[in-house]
């Protein structure tokens, strides 16, 4: 089953990149070097992130959100556990719960986000921001 994996900001409901990964079970998909601009709202820079899955299931387009396994609503820091980027399915399509938020280091920079499925193990990804 091939499935397309989308990135996106919350505020401004739009893709920032897709990939396509041979099955949502086995899967890593990297989104390269790719610029992110965080947008400028009243209140501050807008970090805010998940991600979303398109697949086909019983012959019907499926959409999955993928979001936080553990709510938050802060950035990482060096303390953060590795569980802060674990990803799981959500049980409804959402703007804005179960979200991410990135570092202020990728904010106009170059960037590598990985997503890692693995069946056995935790959904997860990271985010290196070059």
């Amino acid at each position: 089953m091939q499935v397309n994996l989308r990135m996106f900001f919350l505020t401004m409901q739009q893709d920032m990149i897709e990939r396509r990964a041979p099955n949502r079970h086995i899967a890593r998909c990297d989104f390269i070097r790719f610029f992110i601009n965080f947008k400028q709202e009243s209140w501050g820079r807008d970090q805010r992130y998940k991600f979303q899955m398109e697949t086909v299931k019983a012959g019907k387009a499926e959409t999955l959100q993928l979001g936080t396994q553990n709510g938050t609503d802060s950035p990482p820091n060096s303390s953060s556990a590795p569980s802060y980027y674990f990803v799981r399915i959500l049980p409804n399509l959402s703007q804005w719960d179960d979200k991410w938020k990135f570092v202020d280091a990728v904010d106009g920079h170059p960037t590598k986000i990985s997503m890692i499925l693995q069946g056995d193990k935790d959904y997860t990804h990271t985010v290196v921001p070059n």
